[in-house]
């Protein structure tokens, strides 16, 4: 009977003892295999973040995901961004008093989703360095010009200025358009188009100027310009009044797109104005979201409309009375789309008052 109870109590003590090294090594195991994530999250951060040089010199990473482009726009945004200062100036000499240059350098995120559509567009094949980055990303520095009146006279001494610094070697033009609606008024005409071309060919680096037609009347004349170490940047030319009607008129345009307005909200830090400042937003988004493919092209029409007139004001011509088409909200109409935008521009400066925005989106 004794010796039963030792058998059985040693039987006890070994499956005990058996069950405690099996515990001893899950622990052991749990806590090694979270060690080792923990150590590849790490890494992953690590490798999140570091620099397209270190990539580069382990071989050219080819860029695949949204944080490849990122790792290559943000080394590229190193580069471009210092070279702003000096490109507004050139712009400026070339301007004269013909109206006010304005410049920015792309933000890193913009420039990746740039490089990210340029590889999916099939414009190039593939982004596996800083300088193919800088070469792909053609409006890194962009530059604006509005014209003091938006006169013709001024857009002549501002082509002729930019021809003879292309003859000089002080400025390279690798493309031009000109862009404006149906029968609209454009900034830079078929001579102004042919002059900047053989500036180029002047000086063995032909280019293109091409005219391009808008639905909705968009008009604007744009100088694409390759400054020093491989920089790219957008000039655009455009008068006062037009210049209005494209900052009000984009938040339609982005609906149509589908593209999202959450980066424009996050410059303010005030969660009642950013709240103020997406009922504006949604209040033009959610209607035009709506309008049926025959309904944007009434829209377009009309918008192309509107464009036509700007440009008549700004070039002395006699403008026409336009209505907004029927069945297209008023929300959507040239005199709302110009109030939301000044109301959204005094949230952003401080100068709007609540109760001015809230009588709007109650109106």
């Amino acid at each position: 009977m004794l010796l039963a109870l030792e058998v059985g109590f040693l039987v006890i003590f070994g499956l005990v003892k058996h069950i405690f090294n099996i515990l001893v090594f899950v622990a052991l195991a749990i806590f090694s295999n979270q060690h080792l994530v923990a150590n590849e999250l790490f890494s992953l951060t690590e490798k999140s973040y570091s620099s397209v040089g270190d990539i580069n010199n382990a071989g050219g990473k080819i860029a695949k995901t949204y944080e490849d482009f990122l790792n290559y726009a943000n080394d590229a945004y190193k580069i471009y961004s210092k070279k702003l200062p000096d490109a507004i100036k050139q712009i400026e000499g070339i301007v004269g008093d013909m109206g006010s240059v304005t410049g920015r350098a792309k933000r890193s995120e913009s420039a990746a989703n740039r490089l990210q559509r340029a590889v999916s567009n099939g414009y190039v094949k593939e982004i596996n360095s800083t300088d193919k980055a800088l070469d792909n990303i053609w409006d890194a520095l962009g530059t604006r010009v509005v014209l003091k009146n938006g006169t013709p006279s001024e857009v002549d001494h501002i082509i002729t200025s930019l021809s003879n610094s292309i003859k000089k070697g002080e400025i390279e033009v690798v493309s031009v358009n000109s862009l404006t609606g149906k029968d609209g008024i454009p900034y830079l005409t078929e001579k102004h188009l042919k002059q900047l071309e053989d500036a180029s060919s002047s000086v063995g680096k032909p280019m293109k100027a091409t005219p391009k037609e808008y639905d909705s009347g968009y008009t604007v004349g744009t100088v694409f310009i390759k400054y020093s170490d491989n920089v790219r940047g957008e000039l655009q030319i455009i008068g006062n009044k037009t210049l209005k009607i494209a900052n009000a008129e984009h938040w339609v345009y982005d609906a149509f797109l589908g593209k999202p307005f959450q980066e424009y909200l996050d410059v303010f830090t005030k969660t009642s104005t950013k709240d103020l400042a997406r009922k504006l937003i949604e209040k033009i988004r959610k209607p035009a979201e709506k309008l049926s493919d025959v309904q944007r092209k009434s829209y377009n029409s009309y918008l192309n409309s509107i464009y036509k007139n700007a440009r008549k004001l700004e070039s002395g011509g006699k403008v026409d009375n336009i209505v907004l088409p029927s069945g297209i909200p008023k929300e959507l109409g040239a005199e709302s789309l110009l109030k939301t935008d000044e109301l959204l521009e005094g949230l952003k400066s401080g100068v709007t008052k609540t109760e001015d925005v809230l009588k709007f989106l109650n109106g």
